[in-house]
């Protein structure tokens, strides 16, 4: 496991890339259908992939692929590793495929007082040129993350904020990307149904 800072760690897996592909083809399908709108205004910064402007309205954890439950254990078991935490947390997960062209500006995820953990996970995203950049509290340094699949990337959420490159290949980039929440910090209709214990 790599550690940048105490806030950032990378790690790689050996997850099995054709059962992943083939949930994220058929999780893809399911959220176009059911809840892609080209009328929704729900605002994103960049040019971002359809299925990640609808990252609220789904969480693929609660979608029965066994490469999604392989990927749940290895993220709860990074996040135990790291995190440590003292009290139950829950966690949503939503699809970025990016086509040609798209990206993801600089954002946040997590107010500091909230002291939630965000991260992703490369599915297909292997080019020269894919990464993703941060910015962390504890460093003026841009660390830069380059893509490679299987990797797992898990961080805290307290006031940072990352960027995807963009996505220049004729094939999309897939990445699943999560965020892990304390349990007492959560509240509202919104996590209702979509969160999941960790």
């Amino acid at each position: 496991m790599t550690n940048y800072h105490n806030y950032l760690y990378t790690k790689q897996l050996d997850l099995n890339l054709d059962d992943m592909h083939n949930a994220n083809v058929s999780m893809h399908n399911i959220i176009m259908k059911n809840f892609y709108n080209d009328t929704d205004n729900h605002a994103y910064a960049g040019a971002a992939a359809k299925t990640t402007k609808v990252y609220d309205m789904y969480n693929i954890f609660l979608y029965p692929y066994q490469a999604y439950y392989n990927l749940y254990n290895s993220i709860k078991n990074m996040f135990y590793e790291v995190a440590k935490p003292t009290e139950p947390h829950y966690m949503q997960a939503w699809l970025n495929v990016y086509e040609s062209g798209e990206y993801i500006d600089w954002h946040g995820h997590w107010d500091a007082h909230v002291k939630a953990w965000h991260g992703f996970y490369c599915a297909d995203v292997e080019t020269e040129s894919s990464h993703t950049l941060y910015k962390i509290p504890c460093t003026k340094d841009i660390i830069k993350i380059n893509s490679v699949n299987n990797l797992l990337v898990l961080g805290k959420s307290e006031n940072d904020k990352h960027k995807s490159s963009e996505w220049q290949s004729s094939h999309p980039r897939v990445t699943i990307a999560f965020d892990i929440i304390p349990l007492s910090k959560m509240s509202g209709d919104e996590m209702i149904n979509h969160y999941i214990p960790i």
